[in-house]
């Protein structure tokens, strides 16, 4: 049997539950560090993971633990500078989105881990939620034709933030160039929207900031010129509901995805009256939703679907890799080109 994969994770904040609940039903997996700058976090990690030692510092974690795979956690602005240091000491590393804050930064990871010898692997992880490959696989055998548009929504909930301490003044999300939209908002969306676009050529951003009821709501649109098709994204916060949706527009019709209940349907074109086809895709359209939510029930009354698959199967999938020497299944080059977006969609909004 091979040995355990050592596993290390830096930043004990909200990604941490999300990074533990994927490793643990792993099989050869152990936790066998947590490192976190802020005493409070890592000794809550710590009381949480008692089989794993804690370290206020990276270099610490990796000298007395030594690794093979070092999860990197923390805000993005860190990413660079940790992401260096892991390599630099062999370890294998998965970085949460976005990658880096620059393209040079990426690069940089990059032509490290190149160097070293180390698989480096980008946490893009709805790209492997169930429903996302079955529509892709659906996609592929032309179930909708051409994609020629995509279009992605992102409510953030006033809940979430609270949560999170979004609104405090001394959060680091304040120090992205897109504020709370640079956290997860718009890396999820940009993965998710250019997986099925060409690359990006042109890009179009619009800030909006709306006073509604004595709260306030900033906006942000988003237009990806692709060549041959386009992206749209309309992101929201401080709604009093989350939304987490995708809509891929093919000449023969419409794939619904609804992120969050990780459902989808298909809206097909019918040769029929226009006031007809509406109502026959209506019905279709509810018939789909209601038998695979049912579906999507029964699994997780029988423990088939647990929360955040993409997840483990993006984490999984990154461990066989280094076991077998395969390819990440989010490579360097793919974090780098959501990197590249984002660049071009902060300066557009400077």
């Amino acid at each position: 049997m091979a040995p355990h994969l050592k596993i290390g994770l830096v930043g004990c904040g909200v990604a941490l539950g999300l990074h533990t609940q994927a490793i643990a039903p792993l099989e050869g997996v152990r936790i066998v560090g947590l490192c976190d700058i802020d005493a409070g976090r890592l000794q809550a990690a710590g009381r949480q993971f008692s089989e794993a030692q804690c370290f206020a510092r990276l270099a610490d974690m990796i000298r007395e633990c030594r690794p093979d795979v070092v999860h990197i956690l923390t805000p993005p602005k860190t990413h660079l500078d940790l992401a260096l240091e892991v390599i630099d000491q062999g370890c294998h590393v998965l970085v949460e989105k976005p990658m880096a804050m620059t393209v040079a930064e990426a690069d940089r990871i990059m032509v490290a881990a190149r160097e070293k010898n180390v698989q480096l692997c980008v946490m893009h992880n709805h790209l492997f939620d169930p429903h996302l490959e079955k529509v892709r696989n659906f996609i592929e055998k032309g179930g909708i034709g051409e994609i020629i548009g995509v279009h992605g929504v992102f409510f953030i909930d006033r809940g979430k933030m609270l949560e999170e301490g979004n609104e405090q003044p001394d959060h680091w999300i304040h120090d992205l160039p897109l504020g709370i939209f640079g956290e997860h908002a718009t890396p999820h969306m940009l993965y998710l929207v250019l997986s099925f676009l060409g690359p990006v050529e042109q890009v179009r951003a619009l800030k909006n900031t709306t006073d509604l009821s004595g709260r306030t709501i900033h906006g942000l649109e988003i237009l990806l010129d692709a060549g041959k098709n386009t992206g749209h994204i309309s992101l929201l916060d401080n709604m009093d509901y989350p939304q987490f949706m995708l809509r891929l527009f093919g000449t023969r019709g419409v794939v619904h995805l609804n992120m969050y209940d990780l459902t989808w349907t298909v809206e097909r074109h019918r040769k029929l009256p226009k006031t007809l086809a509406a109502m026959v895709a209506t019905v279709d359209m509810a018939s789909q939703s209601l038998g695979r939510t049912g579906a999507n029930v029964a699994r997780i009354l029988t423990r088939k679907l647990t929360r955040r698959p993409g997840h483990r199967k993006l984490i999984s999938t990154f461990y066989e890799g280094i076991r077998s020497n395969a390819a990440p299944p989010v490579s360097g080059e793919d974090g780098r080109e959501v990197v590249r977006v984002l660049e071009m969609i902060e300066r557009e909004c400077l």
